[in-house]
């Protein structure tokens, strides 16, 4: 059995936008170790004249199957949108995260990221609604030499009949 929950809050004003998303899967087999993994992600964006941006950026994970009780990340960076209209959105930032590890096998660990990443979306408000994100995220180590970490996400939103969405 398994049980996979995904859900999100977001705002944006004139000044900021700020979103809490959040993601558990907890998986259930006869015969094998149980597994679970979450993340729960805040951002607080502001916006600035011409474009860019700033963001801080708090994450709680962890991930039984790899041996993570907990990872804390927190960040900022500076970016900017390069195509920013009515309908669609593309920016890049970079800058820097620190984290903590929890691990279950091994000593706690503290590292210094660089951060580089970048997000689009499309949104088509017309009947019917659609809208596609992605975000993709590069963080190299500053203090463990060779260690890469990379996220991505990517979302599809299609409205079936009115205010009835298939989500992917």
């Amino acid at each position: 059995q398994e049980f996979v929950f995904t859900g999100g809050l977001s705002t944006t004003q004139e000044k900021r936008r700020w979103s809490v998303d959040a993601s558990t899967a907890v998986s259930t087999q006869d015969g094998a170790r149980d597994t679970q993994r979450y993340d729960v992600t805040g951002q607080l964006r502001r916006f600035l004249p011409a474009r860019w941006f700033r963001q801080a950026t708090l994450q709680f994970e962890s991930n039984e199957e790899l041996g993570l009780d907990l990872r804390t990340s927190a960040g900022g960076a500076f970016g900017r949108y390069l195509v920013q209209s009515h309908d669609q959105e593309w920016a890049w930032y970079a800058g820097a995260n620190l984290t903590q590890e929890q691990q279950v096998a091994e000593a706690n660990k503290q590292d210094v990221e660089a951060l580089f990443g970048t997000q689009y979306a499309l949104y088509r408000y017309d009947t019917p609604e659609r809208t596609v994100y992605a975000d993709l995220r590069v963080m190299p180590s500053l203090t463990d030499s060779g260690r890469i970490r990379s996220a991505a996400t990517a979302r599809c939103r299609y409205e079936i009949v009115k205010d009835f969405f298939f989500e992917l």
